[in-house]
């Protein structure tokens, strides 16, 4: 079936937030007497916060301090995005090489709806206008790696499974995609290289997006 759309994931696949995401999860831990090892954070970026605190610290921490925890988490990354973050090189190359090719796009995200406002004010440019479907972990009941935010936003565009891409830098969008049925293609980014991404069922995986905007007509001939 030809792709339709693509379903675009956020935190480093368009912009370069995930260091910031790892320095607001150990400002966030710290204050409840966890002191959690920057690299194991890091690996569980791309998870939402309902998922990464009983991953990172296990269940007795979240019952007890999950909920403070993802709001002091928010509090943190959010001044820091508002501060300055970078798009990837090629993010609005990506966008309009997709749009060119009569692409439909949804932006599928683990993070809060809050962030994105303190993302884009960062960035200086608003990438949302681009996005016929935006959907965050405040629309759902459970984030990446569960395929949740990926069912709102096919059910938004109206399209099936299989006439879509997921676009997303982590394990944890290979999962959530694997799970709602969705292609995956991965980028490389210092949280998950090649192997990874390929183990977690990418088909396809490039060096940022500015390497995919430049290759997208093979990611149209392989899902036609």
């Amino acid at each position: 079936m030809p792709l339709a759309a693509l379903l675009l994931d956020l935190d480093g696949t368009l912009v370069d937030t995930n260091p910031y995401h790892v320095e607001a999860w150990l400002d966030a831990s710290r204050p409840y007497g966890y002191e959690p090892d920057r690299e194991a954070v890091a690996r569980l970026i791309g998870m939402g916060g309902d998922q990464l605190v009983p991953a990172l610290l296990g269940e007795e921490a979240e019952a007890q301090h999950g909920e403070a925890m993802r709001e002091a988490r928010g509090e943190a990354f959010r001044a820091r995005a508002r501060n300055g973050v970078s798009l990837l090189p090629g993010a609005e190359a990506l966008i309009e090489a997709a749009r060119r090719r009569g692409l439909r796009l949804a932006l599928c995200t683990s993070a809060e709806t809050a962030d994105l406002d303190a993302i884009f004010l960062g960035t200086g440019t608003d990438l949302r206008p681009h996005f016929e479907v935006i959907t965050t972990a405040t629309d759902v009941a459970e984030s990446k790696p569960e395929p949740d935010v990926l069912g709102v936003a096919l059910r938004g565009l109206g399209l099936a499974a299989n006439e879509t891409v997921l676009v997303g830098d982590t394990v944890f969008d290979g999962e959530a995609a694997a799970r709602a049925g969705v292609p995956f293609v991965g980028l490389t980014t210092w949280v998950a290289d090649n192997g990874a991404l390929r183990q977690a069922s990418a088909r396809q995986v490039y060096e940022g997006p500015a390497a995919l905007a430049a290759d997208l007509d093979a990611v149209l001939d392989t899902t036609a």
